[in-house]
């Protein structure tokens, strides 16, 4: 991993300093996706249409540069090669989400059997709150938690988003505070795996831990603050 600055890093979560030994043996450190955002194929295997599709064709302007969800990230094909890069993460978990429109093509009706096969401090309060407010609760699973920012390639193939690594050392030391005092929380999950179409936004929005080259091949490359989470979590 390329050198941080200390000053980046300061701490907001008064009095927390991020220990990985603070968590569990068996807590869940995951990524999320949403289909949509990841798959592509739009067109493939029976699948239907969704209202961004029809946003994208007839609302021009409606998404950020007239993106459209037609590729995203190809995952529908690079499946196999996105379960290796979360093996290089390696994360415990992974949240996902089925395409709808893959199961019932016309919203409901006849299966397509094709298709079946922000900040730290209010993070902690609202898990504190949740707590306190349903206190038979089982457990609590962070379930998204992520920023974008308008990340680039350096010269030298890494991409270098330490903002970002900020950004998940004090949301997670607010999970610390509030494991340390009782809460049930079983698990971290980043958003999110991979650059993605972020709805409205388009392409422009970037929060994966790993970076998609949307103009080349849709290259994949692990982003710096997919290294420190990766190296957090082992």
């Amino acid at each position: 991993m390329a050198h941080m600055e200390r000053g980046q890093f300061s701490p907001n979560i008064e009095g927390v300093e991020l220990d990985s030994f603070a968590f569990k043996r068996n807590f869940l450190f995951g990524v999320a996706t949403s289909a949509l955002q990841i798959e592509g194929a739009i067109s493939e295997d029976g699948r239907g249409r969704t209202v961004w599709e029809k946003y994208a064709e007839e609302r021009p302007g409606f998404i950020q540069d007239n993106a459209k969800p037609d590729m995203a990230c190809d995952h529908y094909h690079r499946w196999r090669e996105d379960i290796e890069l979360m093996k290089k993460l390696g994360v415990s978990a992974y949240r996902f989400s089925i395409s709808w429109p893959r199961i019932f093509p016309n919203g409901r009706g006849e299966i397509n059997e094709i298709g079946w096969n922000i900040y730290p401090q209010g993070l902690y309060d609202i898990l504190k709150r949740i707590h306190t407010e349903i206190p038979n609760i089982p457990s609590l699973v962070v379930t998204e938690n992520g920023a974008s920012f308008h990340d680039t390639m350096s010269p030298d193939g890494s991409v270098q988003d330490y903002r970002r690594i900020r950004y998940l050392q004090e949301h997670l030391k607010a999970v610390q505070k509030a494991l340390k005092e009782g809460l049930p929380i079983e698990g971290y999950f980043v958003w999110s795996l991979m650059d993605n179409f972020e709805w409205r936004a388009g392409y422009k929005e970037r929060f994966g831990l790993i970076f998609v080259d949307y103009v080349h091949n849709q290259q994949r490359t692990i982003k710096e603050s997919g290294k420190w989470f990766s190296h957090f979590i082992s």
